[in-house]
C-alpha cells in the first residue's frame, strides 16, 4: 500500500534539523531529523513517535539544490520493535535542499549505521523547504527498458547538460544505492576507497576515448561492474545513480539461491557482485564525452548524444567462481 507524506514543519533543535510531516486524515505525525556529517551528504532518519521507520535509522542522501529523490531502506520485518515495517523494503524520498552552511572537510565514511554524529554540522533554519516520501516497490524497474524509460522521464524534466550533471553527486549517491541494496541481503556497507576510484576512473577514460562498446578491464585484479548510457538529454544525479544500482540489481529476478551455479555468472554477475558479502570497499570511475552520431561500431548511438562511461571496482572481489564461495557470499534477502 502506498504512503504519501507532506512536510509542514521545519525547525532547528541543537545541531540537526527537524520536519514534522502529518499523514493525510491521520493522527501520527513523521519527524525527519537530519544531519550532516560530510560535503554534499546529509544524513536522514524518518521516525513515527518512538519508532524508526528508515531501517538503519539514518541512511545518506545528497546535498543539492535541485530537486532531488534518493532510495531509502525500510524493514520488512513484522516482528522489528523498535521500526515500523513497510512492504516493499523501500521508500523513495523527494526533497529540496536550501542548506547554505560552509561544508567542512572531514573522513569520507558511508556507513550509515555508525555515524559519528559528534562531527555533525549546524544547518540554517528552513533547510529542507520541500519532502515527501512514498514507499515504492523497485520490481516496477525490472527491466532494462523500463530502467531507461525512468532515466529520459528524469531526463526530460531536469535538463541537464554535462557541465551541470555532479559528478561527485552521482558517485556518492551510486555508493549509497549499493548500501541501500546491501542491507537488504543483511551483508557489510561498502566504503568508499580512494584508489579503486582512481583506478575505475583510469578504466572509464579509457572506454570514453575510444566510444567502445563496454569491455571489462583484463587485469581482473578488482571485481568490476560496467554501465553505458547514450543521451542528449541527462537526467539528475539521484536517479542515474539509483537506476544504474538497479540495472545491476535486475539479475536477482529468478536467482535460485539453493540451486545457484558459477556458470551462471555471465548471466548474474552484476548482481552477485553487487551483494557479494566479503566485498567491503568500492570505488566508481565515471567519463563522458560527445558523439557525433557517426557510428563506427553497433554500441554507438545515431544520434549527436553524450556518452556516460560508468566503472565500479570492488574489492575484495566477488565472484570467485567455486559453488561454495556463491553460497557463502550470495544471501537471500531478509523477509
Amino acid at each position: 500500500m502506498s504512503m504519501q507524506f507532506h512536510a509542514i514543519e521545519l525547525k532547528i533543535l541543537k545541531d540537526f534539523a527537524l520536519a514534522t510531516m502529518r499523514l493525510p486524515n491521520q493522527k501520527e505525525v513523521a519527524v525527519v531529523a537530519v544531519r550532516q556529517l560530510l560535503a554534499n551528504i546529509l544524513y536522514i532518519e524518518i521516525r513515527i513517535g518512538p519508532y524508526h521507520l528508515t531501517d538503519p535509522p539514518y541512511q545518506s542522501i545528497t546535498n543539492s539544490k535541485f530537486k532531488n529523490t534518493a532510495l531509502l531502506s525500510c524493514s520488512k520485518d513484522i516482528r522489528c520493535q523498535d521500526c515500523i515495517p513497510c512492504k516493499s523494503g523501500f521508500i523513495q524520498l523527494s526533497y529540496i535542499s536550501l542548506s547554505s552552511a560552509p561544508l567542512a572537510d572531514s573522513e569520507q565514511s558511508y556507513m550509515s549505521a555508525a555515524v559519528r554524529f559528534d562531527k555533525t554540522e549546524k544547518w540554517p533554519d528552513k533547510l529542507l523547504r520541500k519532502l515527501s516520501f512514498t514507499e515504492t516497490n523497485m520490481q516496477n524497474f525490472d527491466s532494462i527498458a523500463k530502467i531507461k524509460e525512468r532515466l529520459l522521464q528524469s531526463a526530460k524534466k531536469h535538463h541537464l547538460s554535462p557541465a551541470q550533471f555532479n559528478i561527485a553527486i552521482y558517485k556518492d549517491a551510486l555508493v549509497s544505492g549499493h548500501n541501500v541494496y546491501r542491507n537488504k541481503h543483511g551483508v557489510g556497507l561498502l566504503e568508499a576507497n580512494s584508489e579503486l576510484e582512481r583506478i575505475a576512473e583510469m578504466w572509464a577514460e579509457r572506454l570514453a576515448s575510444k566510444a567502445d562498446c563496454l569491455i571489462h578491464d583484463p587485469s581482473k585484479r578488482f571485481g568490476e561492474n560496467l554501465f553505458y548510457y547514450a543521451t542528449n538529454l541527462l537526467p539528475d544525479e539521484e536517479t542515474m545513480a539509483l537506476m544504474t544500482v538497479q540495472s545491476f540489481y535486475v539479475e536477482a529476478h529468478g536467482y535460485n539461491y539453493k540451486t545457484h551455479h558459477h556458470l551462471d555468472y555471465h548471466r548474474t554477475g552484476h548482481f552477485t557482485q553487487l551483494v557479494w558479502k566479503s566485498t567491503t570497499q568500492v570505488g566508481v570511475g565515471v567519463a563522458m564525452r560527445n558523439f557525433s552520431g557517426r557510428r563506427v561500431n553497433k554500441c554507438q548511438p545515431d544520434f549527436p548524444s553524450t556518452l556516460i562511461y560508468v566503472v565500479v571496482k570492488y574489492d575484495p572481489p566477488g565472484n570467485v567462481l567455486d559453488k561454495r564461495n556463491y553460497d557463502d557470499n550470495v544471501l537471500p534477502p531478509i523477509e
